[in-house]
């Protein structure tokens, strides 16, 4: 029922941001419930299986699963009417959920971090961090660097081989994977530690709020972004970055 319920909100949301990610959690969180018996010994190796064969299916489903649909005309978004511009985040936001080769590779990644999470909270891993029965600062160090041994392993060989690992084997989610995981153990680290209180004590407050955030988010961004607003999509990178920081600040 929850998982429909966030399949509806995300699929609503997609109106206010075509990249919505709610929708491909809902139908990922289903497939999660055909293990949610299975031990956190299962889940870790299912997790680790996923993580592995994934550089594979990406290129698979990809290659045999071709993107049949043109995309949606961004001149939709950046209209002045309000409804067309809810329009373009429909249709092109749902024209991901039948492209086999997005819906069945990323999200395979996708459900290996959802079983990876489920080991994490089968083995208590934060009352563990918490409790110092499990050590913040290892799991930080080790976590970078080990991500950062496979990114220059990944390139050196790239340059001195001239051979492109990503085009066979594509690891770019295990570095995005390490980052989360650096993130994880980095803020543990720091909350452990008593650093940064009044942030941890804001944090609080928008962890209670998480979707209502997300959402706000989005609101803002066809505000800022579309033709609608004002029309502010066109920026340097610097510039998203800026508008990002600002508005995560306002909402803590």
């Amino acid at each position: 029922r929850r998982m429909f319920w966030l399949f509806l909100i995300g699929l609503i949301n997609t109106c206010f941001y075509y990249g919505d990610f709610l929708k491909d959690y809902a139908i990922v969180g289903l497939l999660l419930l055909l293990f949610r018996n299975a031990s956190a010994k299962i889940s870790l190796y299912l997790a680790i299986f996923l993580m592995l064969v994934y550089p594979f299916t990406t290129d698979y489903f990809y290659t045999h699963f071709p993107t049949t649909s043109p995309p949606t005309a961004i001149s939709l978004y950046e209209s002045k009417n309000l409804f067309y511009v809810l329009k373009y985040g429909l249709k092109e936001g749902t024209r991901e959920l039948y492209e086999l080769g997005r819906l069945w590779g990323i999200n395979l990644f996708v459900l290996a971090c959802f079983l990876f999470g489920q080991f994490l909270q089968k083995i208590d891993f934060f009352s563990k961090i918490l409790k110092n029965k499990i050590s913040a600062k290892k799991l930080f160090w080790i976590s970078l660097i080990t991500t950062t041994l496979i990114a220059l392993v990944t390139k050196g060989v790239t340059k001195l081989f001239r051979f492109n690992i990503f085009e066979h084997y594509n690891i770019e989610f295990w570095l995005e994977f390490g980052q989360m995981f650096i993130l994880l153990s980095g803020i543990c680290w720091l909350f452990k530690k008593g650093k940064l209180k009044i942030f941890f004590n804001a944090l609080q407050t928008v962890g209670k709020m998480t979707l209502s955030n997300y959402i706000i988010q989005n609101i803002f961004g066809i505000l800022i972004f579309s033709g609608f607003g004002f029309g502010l999509l066109h920026l340097p990178f610097y510039g998203y970055i800026l508008i990002a920081i600002t508005i995560y600040i306002i909402q803590i």
